[in-house]
């Protein structure tokens, strides 16, 4: 799970350290609302250079092929860069030799003899101290993690525990066509794994050593679970991972890495390992091996995130690995990256997180949250094989800048070991036969935007977001004191453009030190107009002395649950439902004010929520239009749409059939609406300005006294303390009283009410 991180931290500490004494005279000091001087207070390198506190808040950096001694001569510039965690690549023993190889070793007869890939073949499940390793040994490991804790990074590993590698310790062609997995296991692993191999403790391969995701031949739940856990993993001998040995072996894998320093781990092709949930082939492997370890390990982190692309195989749903770690969300990026590559003519630089819903007799459902996924970014994989080696600096950063700067995302950035681009798998692998495995080059991950995107979200923690695209410039406001632009159709960029949440001020860019200016109030709207520099990113932060006054909170119908197929109409709005065809798996809505060009965002517009699977297997999406945007086009963001619509109401439709042009007429059916009106907040009793030494008087509830956070009956230092520790994440929700903790009847709780107890106890009049 996410946790709070307090933007005023230099407040927090100094309440929650100090005595009562001394708390009175602290509070008593001018406050400073200006957000980027405190931002430069925080990435100070006495303050940990503003890292978040744990893996799972902060953000990571892919250290593909690094040794220990090098991450250890970049972790200053990794800590100054903003990023949390160092993920290494896998440390454990490996087939044959990586020290002096190159990255892309030259193939002889079609066979690479070795390279990258070697790190993803195991030998044996223990940290590795052959010193013909180009990583280093377990000393080197060790000291690399302890160097890193000293500056306040945390280090994962890669780790490969679901098959280990092949025999094919060899060049030429690969001509074992054996179907005994033990023919195909690496002479090396009888070293390391003795007891494994005596057991023979692996599953049997398919015939030609693959696996298949999709068996359309007789399909069947059945045979997708035992195709993806119980054979080959893509010509791999696959460990046996129900057996108590197997678990065993990698349990204790995982205690040698934790008690070594390690913080948590990726696990690669998690899908590929069953879990206690599956029909047929169901195991206790995850139970005996991450939760054991976190069991017992209390005091560790133990973050986990699972290799699972695209699905976990059809009719499994993510929810079985959500449970025990968080998911790789990859449809987000490809959205993501298709707007940045299209110069926001396509994709979805903010794109929601989708509910997953699968057809069939037994549907199973799971939502995907901010708590339970990391953004999928550019991979080692998806680099080599061309699937995203064109892409520029400039584009990965702002693919980067659309991901890292969202609320709560946990996103992983790949140090690419040359930036040079290249259109396909040769051009890179030419690229990477003159790196050798080992090395760790300064490139696009010390730019100064990254830079300024992670100590972006570094400091602002778990605040609010608002996200918004306007004329091709993506706008990513974060707790109404700060946001990340991002132009998607080029670099410098002058800025008008309204802003939503964003308190009226001035604001500073920490990539360029430009300015740029908030304006406007709640009856005529807000603008933001500035300048974005030459790397097409801005970063700014409120830079006024005087209070900020952020805009009210606006209502999200998006996050409506509408999985029911019943759909809210609400003021001001027209709700479009549209059944699309089974294979449409996303749908979007490109509007606009019918005679003008004034769009609602660009092109294909905003994403449409998933509803649910109809009787007729199709899939119904829903969208909240404002109902000055009368003309749609909707569309599957792959080259689908319908013909240009005039909607003025709310409305069901359907994919009718194409003309011409082959562009889809549709046809009109009346959805389940309902009249639909957002919660209001109960009114407050205001405050009593003849009472000048007790100004602030909140409605006192029925059950206690304003103020008493800890529920004891009365109103001391305790309770402020009780609401600091809240604020700081160190209290939960079941450990203070919420209604009683709000002293200022705000409607939050934060340091504000601590600060309105202890003037009050101190006699100070606020």
């Amino acid at each position: 799970m996410k946790t709070k991180k307090l933007i005023s931290l230099l407040l927090a500490v100094v309440l929650v350290v100090s005595s009562f004494a001394v708390c009175a005279t602290s509070v008593a000091a001018a406050e400073n609302y200006n957000e980027y001087e405190k931002m430069l207070e925080d990435i100070k390198p006495e303050n940990n250079y503003g890292l978040a506190d744990t893996v799972n808040e902060g953000k990571i950096i892919q250290a593909w092929n690094w040794s220990y001694a090098n991450i250890i001569a970049n972790l200053e510039t990794l800590a100054e860069q903003g990023f949390t965690t160092i993920q290494v690549s896998p440390p454990n023993e490996l087939k044959m030799p990586t020290k002096g190889v190159k990255v892309c070793e030259p193939a002889i007869d079609g066979i690479a003899p070795n390279g990258w890939w070697m790190f993803y073949q195991p030998a044996g499940f223990q940290l590795n101290e052959s010193t013909d390793n180009a990583l280093g040994v377990k000393s080197e490991f060790v000291e690399m993690i302890d160097k890193a804790h000293e500056l306040g990074l945390k280090v994962i590993v890669d780790a490969v525990i679901n098959h280990m590698g092949t025999d094919d310790d060899h060049v030429g062609v690969y001509t074992n066509t054996s179907t005994d997995p033990m023919d195909h296991v690496n002479p090396r692993a009888a070293q390391f794994e003795p007891e494994l191999l005596a057991a023979k403790a692996f599953h049997s391969p398919w015939v030609d050593m693959t696996y298949k995701e999709n068996y359309w031949d007789g399909w069947s739940d059945y045979d997708i679970e035992e195709d993806l856990t119980q054979h080959c993993t893509s010509g791999l001998p696959d460990l046996a991972t129900e057996t108590k040995l197997v678990q065993d072996t990698i349990y204790e894998y995982f205690v040698e890495l934790v008690e070594a320093g390690a913080d948590g781990f990726r696990f690669d092709a998690a899908k590929h390992i069953e879990t206690e949930h599956d029909t047929y082939f169901a195991s206790d492997f995850w139970k005996n091996t991450l939760l054991k370890l976190r069991e017992n390990y209390p005091q560790k982190e133990c973050y986990a995130y699972g290799e699972i692309l695209n699905k976990c195989g059809d009719g499994r749903p993510f929810s079985e690995y959500t449970e025990l770690m968080d998911v790789t969300d990859s449809s987000s990026y490809w959205a993501i990256k298709d707007a940045v590559q299209k110069n926001g003519n396509g994709g979805s630089p903010t794109p929601y997180y989708q509910s997953e819903q699968f057809d069939g007799c037994d549907p199973k459902t799971v939502n995907f949250t901010k708590e339970n996924v990391i953004q999928w970014n550019e991979s080692h994989d998806t680099y080599i094989d061309g699937g995203t080696s064109s892409l520029t600096v400039q584009q990965r950063n702002k693919i980067w800048a659309l991901t890292a700067a969202r609320q709560l995302i946990t996103g992983v950035y790949f140090a690419r070991p040359d930036d040079r681009t290249g259109a396909n798998r040769a051009a890179i692998e030419a690229i990477c036969a003159n790196i050798t495995l080992g090395d760790a080059a300064k490139t696009s991950w010390t730019a100064p935007e990254v830079r300024a995107v992670n100590q972006f979200d570094n400091y602002f923690g778990d605040a609010f977001e608002h996200n918004s695209t306007y004329d091709k410039v993506t706008m990513i406001e974060r707790g109404g004191l700060g946001a990340t632009l991002v132009n998607l159709n080029g670099t410098t960029k002058s800025v008008n453009m309204p802003s939503n949440r964003l308190a009226p001020g001035t604001y500073i860019d920490s990539i360029t030190g430009n300015e740029f200016e908030v304006t406007g109030d709640d009856d005529a709207g807000y603008k933001i107009t500035g300048s974005i520099g030459s790397t097409g990113i801005a970063c700014i932060y409120y830079a006024e002395d005087t209070k900020p006054v952020i805009p009210d909170v606006p209502d999200d119908p998006k996050l409506i649950d509408v999985s029911s197929g019943n759909y809210p109409v609400i003021e001001g709005y027209n709700t479009v439902v549209y059944s699309a065809k089974s294979d449409w798996t996303q749908a979007y809505v490109y509007a606009w004010m019918k005679g003008t060009e004034n769009c609602i965002t660009a092109w294909p517009g905003e994403s449409m929520k998933f509803a649910l699977v109809n009787d007729y297997g199709e899939r119904q999406y829903v969208a909240y239009i404002p109902v000055e945007y009368d003309c749609y086009i909707i569309n599957n963001g792959q080259g689908q749409q319908t013909i240009d619509l005039e909607v003025t109401e709310s409305l069901g439709m359907y994919m009718a059939s194409q003309n011409a042009a082959g562009k889809w007429t549709i046809g009109t059916w009346s959805p389940n609406f309902y009249p639909y009106e957002f919660p209001k907040d109960d009114p407050t009793e205001p405050t009593d300005p003849t009472d000048p030494t007790d100004p602030i008087k909140p409605t006192v509830p029925d059950d206690g006294k304003v103020g008493d956070a800890d529920g004891n009956g009365d109103v001391n230092v305790l309770d402020a303390t009780t609401i600091q520790k809240f604020v700081a994440s160190i209290f939960t929700e079941d450990q203070i009283n919420l209604k009683l903790a709000d002293a200022n009847a705000d409607g939050e709780v934060n340091v504000l009410d601590a600060t309105v107890i202890q003037k009050r106890l101190a006699g100070i009049e606020i």
